[in-house]
């Protein structure tokens, strides 16, 4: 069984479809990171995996859009659900001085739910959306980007090499993301 997720790895996503693997016992799945939640919703609709881990909602930042939209335009069963306490850290290259920073990658949402942190200690950084917070890490470290800051899980961080400037910096430490274990609709005639 192929299992795909919103990656590449260390995302929350992909914690969380490691809950889904032990709860769901579905230790024989192959998992699969993708680069959108779009991709993930595309390639379960297509069949190219079997079953789907997405975000859905987080309690400060909203709905995950592109998985709202993404269950509106096909026809999914959702399986399961579990929540997940997002804890965000901001992390640099370890060449970087933290004063160097020009920009700040990541998620939308997690943008969002460190919009004060960012607000009160990075006033004049230019924010910029990626796909996941895991594909912000990756490209600061890859790009060998210096003037770069990402905001993801600290796991991430240490996952990719970067030097974690500040552990915590949600707006809040009640911050829960709920995901969602989904498979195509079965026809059944």
């Amino acid at each position: 069984m192929r299992l795909g997720y919103l990656g590449p790895e260390g995302t929350y996503t992909q914690q969380a479809a490691e809950e889904f693997v032990r709860k769901l016992r579905l230790s024989d799945a192959e998992r699969l990171p993708l680069n959108s939640i779009d991709d993930v919703l595309e390639s379960l609709d297509q069949g190219m995996i079997d079953s789907a881990v997405v975000p859905l909602r987080n309690n400060l930042a909203g709905d995950y859009t592109e998985t709202v939209k993404g269950l509106n335009r096909h026809d999914f069963n959702i399986v399961d659900s579990i929540e997940l306490q997002i804890r965000l850290a901001l992390g640099i290259h370890p060449e970087t001085d933290e004063t160097a920073v020009t920009e700040i990658r990541s998620k939308d949402t997690a943008l969002r739910e460190c919009s004060e942190y960012l607000r009160e200690h990075y006033p004049n950084v230019r924010l910029v959306e990626v796909e996941s917070t895991a594909a912000a890490m990756q490209q600061v470290m890859q790009q060998k980007q210096r003037h770069v800051a990402a905001v993801g899980s600290e796991i991430g961080m240490k996952l990719y090499g970067l030097t974690v400037v500040n552990s915590d910096v949600g707006n809040q430490k009640d911050n829960f993301t709920t995901f969602i274990y989904l498979k195509r609709q079965t026809n059944s005639a």
